[in-house]
């Protein structure tokens, strides 16, 4: 026992995110790191 309440609503929301994780997290995306620009673009003036 944690001496947690159970919420049944915050159960569905859990669940309900591990489900989204599961089906996207192999997808691209631009990670945690700063990005500086997009791809197929340039960061430096020309």
């Amino acid at each position: 026992m944690t001496g947690l309440v159970r919420n049944d609503h915050a159960h569905v929301l859990q669940l309900r995110l591990i489900s989204y994780l599961e089906q996207h997290w192999r997808q691209p995306d631009e990670g945690i790191w700063e990005v500086r620009a997009r791809a197929g673009t340039s960061s430096t003036p020309r």
